[in-house]
């Protein structure tokens, strides 16, 4: 009768090897993937002034009539936008270029703001950014001042935004304190035909509303291609020719 052959030594510590490969293999399980969830556009860094930019596909939502373009103004070589309910005004000082009526967003009780465009006013920019704080007899917080390059333009704008006690009165006369107004200023450099000043100043719940409105005109200013004096005039009839027939209509298309 014979004996069954037992494993060798090396046999053994063969097996024990593979046996412990075996058990620290890490499990072959199926990975499941997630969908990646799209991240929201930032807001674009825009210095001290905090401004929000909304994606294109949402500003009519977020906006309502400030979204729709009412008409286009023209102020001494440039071009600005305006939203629907943003009225322009025939302007009660001859001082200013232009005056537009900013109407409250959802509560009438706010009240309106005012828009006010001038221009041919001396000093430098941060004279008038100083003139225009000084109008405050108190201020929410410290006044912001922002640099800002429009796109594809050589027009520089410097803004700046402050909220309080607002004098109203006129240059030389007795002060006129209203309290919790909000100023936005924009002093525009590098237009055809000087610095033009936008000033827009009214109560504080009516500008935080329009606040994505005005950065959207700001932002949209441009340089007219060519200054309105200086329009072609209409074309008027063809001068005959030497043997006194009127010249036959061109063919081009325009």
């Amino acid at each position: 009768m014979k004996l069954p052959l037992l494993p060798t030594f090396s046999t053994l510590v063969m097996l024990a090897l593979t046996s412990t490969l075996i058990a620290q293999e890490p499990s072959r399980e199926p990975v499941k993937s997630t969908p990646s969830t799209p991240q929201a556009p930032k807001p674009a860094p825009t210095g001290n002034v905090e401004v929000q930019v909304l994606p294109a596909q949402n500003i009519d939502a977020k906006m309502g009539d400030d979204a729709r373009i009412k008409q286009m103004g023209f102020v001494k070589g440039l071009r600005y936008l305006l939203p629907i309910k943003w009225e322009a005004q025939i302007p009660d000082n001859p001082m200013r270029l232009a005056q537009i009526n900013i109407p409250p967003l959802s509560n009438e009780a706010f009240g309106p703001g005012l828009l006010v465009i001038t221009g041919g006013i001396g000093g430098t920019v941060d004279e008038n950014v100083a003139r225009w704080v000084a109008q405050f007899k108190e201020t929410e917080g410290v006044p912001t001042q922002q640099d800002l390059q429009i796109t594809n333009t050589p027009l520089l704008v410097t803004q700046v935004i402050a909220t309080g006690t607002f004098n109203a009165a006129m240059p030389g006369a007795e002060p006129m304190n209203v309290p919790n107004q909000t100023l936005y200023g924009a002093i525009v450099q590098g237009g055809p035909e000087g610095t033009v000043f936008f000033k827009a100043v009214g109560p504080k719940e009516t500008m935080a509303e329009r606040r994505v409105a005005w950065d959207i005109l700001i932002r949209n200013l441009r340089i007219m291609k060519k200054p309105r004096g200086e329009l072609p005039p209409p074309p008027g009839p063809r001068a005959p020719t030497e043997n006194g027939e009127s010249p036959k209509p061109s063919q081009e298309k325009e």
